[in-house]
């Protein structure tokens, strides 16, 4: 019976969970105990002046009948096991439980739970404080593994990761005086400033608590909020995998997955309601005065659809989300200004919907038709109009809050004006290549399962781009003729027609003035007028003469 079995306070987990049943032999010199003794630990977070950890004496309890007989560590080992309890802040809340399995019992604010295990005899005082003072001196020896089943048939695997060291890279990285990278990087990497980065994850911290950095189990600070919104926002801008960038950030997988789903609920919830809104009047006052400059007065944007592929959709589902894309989509559909800013974003259609049917089942005229949206007033060629419009391209229906291009254009006045309705109708289309290139995990296939999750993702991209474009209004936008690199615009001069036109006549021009006045020189009657062969060779012979006398590798050569 040389053995003792108390509660180990490092073989414990967070938030009131507390694992008992581990074995210890006792060291020489000490009394064999007939007993079983605890020590009883409380939880990491310990309130400020609790008591230290004492042991406790317990009280002797039927033993169930089918662990009868053996000895006192074979019932320990069968009934060794782990008990998950609520944290309590008032002793009264949970009265003293016992069982043929268990005792449980508050203390120091805490449930305190334990396997409970026949007293052969009552222990002594000596006996006692000869087991605490040799624990409290180290003599005890380190704690065997916990004797319980495991919850999986594979043992997970246990990881041994620096998560302060993560944290300390990143500071070196780009947080420190003198960064390792410049803020470009930082931008490039994460899609947005430092100092947009900084409001937006102060803001998710105080709105959820999961993003503070806590001590762990292992009495060690766990992962700083920081760690878990950039690896966050590394999905959102590369659309890899938690598995991927656990070892760039020094934290697991699991704790990335939850953290990134958390982080797009806090965005949406924090930042939807400024950035993922209608336009206001003053908004759409400063969009009316940039339609009047463009030629179109009352346009407030265009409009259109965009699919995002489901990887993940369940094959039961396959029907309803396939449409001319030749696998699973949602769709987002989306009015866009042009300077990028997303007004309204309506996701989650199936894809075998067309804008038609996406357009009848959006929110995007509701305001319009129960009469809440801002005034509008503008005039077209002499008549007033009291709605705005979008740009839309021909599927569209016939209404009078949508403008599309002519169908079949004929005249100049029909073709000048599909072509600016096409140029600005382009902003949308715009927006959603911005949308894809800045955050790449829309426009790969999704990997998540659930539809909510899939919504929760979508507008908080939307978000994130609307927060980055305010934040980088002042400075210059490019244009869409921008976007032409060197090699686009060189080969636009190869293949321009206009200017070979304009060069045949020019040479011809000129032909005609160097020889046009030569009575001499038979070329053109030669080969134009379809003279003898003998006037054509004398031509030939007169030209050749003509190069070889004047040309100065001949005059050297003589």
């Amino acid at each position: 019976m040389n053995s003792i079995h108390y509660a180990n306070p490092y073989n414990y987990c967070s938030k009131g969970d507390l694992s008992f049943g581990v074995l210890f032999p006792l060291p020489s010199g000490l009394p064999s105990l007939h007993h079983a003794v605890f020590m009883l630990c409380p939880p990491l977070h310990r309130p400020a002046g609790a008591a230290p950890p004492i042991p406790l004496e317990l009280q002797h309890l039927p033993w169930p009948s089918r662990l009868a007989g053996g000895s006192v560590a074979d019932p320990l080992l069968q009934c060794a096991g782990r008990l998950k309890l609520a944290p309590s802040h008032l002793n009264d809340q949970f009265p003293n439980e016992i069982s043929a399995n268990g005792m449980a019992f508050p203390y120091n604010g805490y449930m305190i739970a334990f396997p409970c295990f026949p007293l052969l005899e009552a222990p002594s005082d000596d006996d006692l404080d000869t087991v605490v003072a040799a624990y409290a001196a180290g003599v005890l020896p380190v704690p065997l593994p916990q004797l319980h089943k495991p919850r999986y048939s594979i043992p997970r695997v246990m990881v041994r990761r620096d998560i302060n060291e993560g944290w300390l890279r990143l500071q070196r990285d780009f947080f420190c005086a003198n960064p390792v990278y410049p803020e470009s990087y930082f931008r490039r990497m994460y899609r947005m400033s430092i100092r947009l980065f900084r409001r937006i994850a102060d803001d998710v911290t105080r709105y959820d608590d999961y993003f503070e950095q806590g001590i762990n189990a292992a009495l060690k600070p766990g992962s700083h909020p920081y760690q878990k919104i950039l690896a966050s926002l590394k999905i959102l801008a590369t659309g890899c995998t938690p598995f991927s960038i656990d070892r760039e950030f020094s934290i697991s997988r699991s704790v990335i997955d939850k953290s990134f789903k958390r982080f797009i609920r806090a965005v949406v919830k924090i930042f939807g309601p400024r950035y993922l809104r209608p336009p206001n009047a003053e908004d759409i006052k400063a969009l009316l005065q940039t339609a009047e400059h463009r030629g179109f007065p009352g346009m407030l944007g265009s409009i259109d659809c965009m699919h995002w592929a489901w990887e993940k959709c369940p094959t039961s589902w396959h029907g309803e989300h396939i449409g001319h894309i030749d696998k699973p989509t949602l769709i987002l559909e989306a009015v866009a200004g042009p300077n990028l800013w997303i007004w309204h974003a309506f996701f989650g259609m199936p894809g075998s919907c067309n804008d038609i049917n996406v357009l009848h089942r959006s929110p995007v005229f509701d305001d319009i038709a129960a009469g809440t949206a801002p005034s509008v007033s503008y005039v077209v060629n002499g008549n007033q109009y009291d709605m705005g419009y979008y740009l839309a391209d021909g599927i569209y229906p016939d209404w009078a809050t949508l403008v599309k291009g002519v169908p079949a254009p004929m005249s100049d006045k029909e073709k000048l004006f599909i072509d600016m309705q096409s140029a600005y109708r382009k902003d949308v289309e715009r927006a959603f290549g911005v949308l894809q290139a800045k955050f790449k995990i829309v426009k790969g296939p999704a990997q998540m399962m659930k539809t909510r999750d899939l919504e929760y993702a979508m507008s908080c991209c939307v978000i994130l781009q609307n927060m980055a474009a305010e934040d980088e209004k002042d400075e210059p936008l490019p244009h869409p003729e921008d976007y032409d690199n060197e090699s686009a615009d060189g080969r636009k001069k190869i293949e321009s027609k206009t200017t070979h036109q304009q060069l045949q006549q020019d040479l011809m021009e000129h032909v005609w003035t160097m020889f046009g006045d030569r009575a001499s020189l038979p070329i053109g009657l030669g080969i134009c007028g379809g003279e003898s062969a003998s006037d054509v060779s004398a031509a030939e012979s007169l030209m050749s003469a003509d190069v070889r006398s004047s040309d100065p590798l001949n005059s050297h050569l003589k």
